[in-house]
């Protein structure tokens, strides 16, 4: 259940880089990628007066739904205990009771890149930040590598889908 990959990397990143600066950064990422900030994100992409970032905005609100619903039911299938639970000596920035696999935060980030960078064609931008969100989920201590690189996919997944759907709708 747990690679040695996973347990090296949760080390790594978590203990090897850990100062308060990573601390302060990683908290403010972590909130950013929650599915509250990305409901209140949509909802203010909603005001915008293009019609194809308010198609987005609804792109997101329902990707934020399916993500959040999908990664829980997984959660729930794998039932894998988070680091912070499975190893000693880690440095935990966030209380969390479920578990872990896979990172539905990073699959937010994920998903919400994936529509952004369609809508605006800054992926470097979006990606770059949904690959820092993936990166502090296991400097939280709370994700294993193979549990961001899993959300990940699910987020695109997500993001291709719901981007897919729309546009058989012709949405945009």
């Amino acid at each position: 259940m747990f690679t040695c990959f996973d347990k090296a990397g949760v080390s790594l990143i978590n203990v090897g880089l850990h100062c308060h600066l990573f601390n302060v950064a990683a908290t403010v990422l972590n909130v950013l990628a929650e599915g509250y900030f990305l409901f209140l994100l949509a909802l203010c992409l909603l005001l915008a007066k293009n019609n194809a970032t308010k198609k987005t905005a609804i792109l997101i609100l329902a990707g934020v739904t399916v993500v959040y619903q999908l990664t829980h039911l997984i959660k729930e299938l794998v039932g894998r205990p988070r680091p912070c639970f499975s190893m000693s000596n880690l440095y935990v920035l966030e209380k969390v009771k479920d578990c872990s696999f896979p990172s539905t935060t990073t699959a937010m980030a994920f998903m919400v890149a994936f529509l952004l960078s369609k809508r605006f064609k800054k992926p470097g931008i979006f990606y770059s930040l949904a690959i820092l969100v993936g990166i502090t989920r296991i400097y939280s201590g709370v994700h294993y590598p193979t549990d961001v690189i899993a959300g990940a996919i699910v987020g695109v997944l997500i993001g291709y889908l719901l981007s897919a759907l729309a546009k058989s709708f012709d949405m945009l």
